[in-house]
């Protein structure tokens, strides 16, 4: 654990806010170390949101590019899952949390069970109207 910037005897330690804990433990124990290091606070700043809404990983990555997507999709990514496209962009397996960017959509394993992805988080791009108000970006698929 480190607070400070310095390593705290784990023995003698409190943990409080701000502080940094480092956990190795196998990735099946994950589950239970989530609910542990979780508290209910204040709501994250617009900044902080890893994602705006929820879709399952069984959903087709060609059918979010469509709506959301930046670029078209390469051959081999046209065929893939939402899960299966981010577990080919990783080059570890992810865990809860980790994000990747493929084809312009801001993805996040919200949700695994074991190794699999069964929950993409999508965050929509931000931008700031004329007022200085941050809302989500408008995209429209370009007619070719």
């Amino acid at each position: 654990m480190a607070r400070d910037d310095a390593l705290a005897p784990h023995e003698q330690t409190v943990l409080r806010a701000g502080d940094t804990v480092s956990v190795l433990a196998p990735a099946t124990v994950l589950p239970r170390l989530a609910v542990l290091f979780q508290a209910p606070g204040p709501a994250p700043a617009w900044e902080q949101v890893t994602h705006d809404f929820l879709i399952s990983g069984d959903a087709f990555l060609r059918d979010l590019a469509a709506l959301y997507g930046e670029r078209a999709l390469t051959a081999a990514e046209y065929p893939l899952t939402l899960a299966d496209a981010m577990q080919a962009a990783f080059v570890s397996p992810p865990v809860e949390g980790d994000s990747v960017v493929i084809a312009g959509l801001h993805l996040t394993a919200a949700r695994m069970e074991g190794p699999r992805i069964v929950q993409v988080g999508l965050l929509l791009p931000r931008t700031e109207g004329a007022t200085g108000m941050r809302r989500w970006g408008v995209w429209r698929k370009r007619q070719s």
